[in-house]
């Protein structure tokens, strides 16, 4: 009892004269940098995840865009190949395609016109679009968000 007591007044003393115990600091320290550690580790999750559909998005619209090089005017069957080409839920993908004509100096023209240099060059444009949920919101970026990409192939 006396020891307690002793031990009690030192504590009191030490406080009194501005001193304070140390104990249990580190456990609060570990739980700061541990909370700020795995919002670090969502953050860079949702990213990856992202990163991830936008080169699901990519890798299907250079699909798709090839695909027209043969069959510019097959808009269902690019669409079928784009989706068919990724990884991603096809019912989650829009695919449009269409085809365009410009001319050597960039100018664009009817595909049936001409150019001051001759024929124009025909392009076939292939994009992919989805919606992309994050783990959690971020200010300032809407949520769920649309990713996409954009194929465009010269084809004659």
């Amino acid at each position: 009892m006396n020891r307690r007591r002793a031990r009690l007044f030192a504590t009191l003393r030490a406080l009194a004269r501005g001193r304070r115990s140390e104990s249990g600091v580190t456990a609060v320290e570990c739980g700061m940098m541990a909370s700020a550690l795995f919002l670090l580790l969502i953050g860079l999750a949702d990213y990856g995840g992202a990163a991830w559909v936008a080169i699901q998005l990519r890798d299907a619209a250079r699909a798709g865009a090839q695909y027209a090089l043969r069959n510019p005017s097959s808009t269902t069957n690019i669409a079928s190949v784009a989706k068919a080409a990724t990884r991603l839920t096809s019912d989650s993908l829009t695919v449009t395609s269409s085809d365009f004509c410009l001319c050597d100096n960039g100018s664009s023209v009817s595909c049936t016109g001409t150019c001051e240099s001759g024929v124009p060059s025909e392009f076939v444009k292939v994009t992919v679009s989805r919606s992309y949920s994050s783990l959690i919101t971020y200010p300032g970026i809407s949520n769920p968000s649309t990713l996409s990409a954009t194929a465009t192939l010269r084809y004659k």
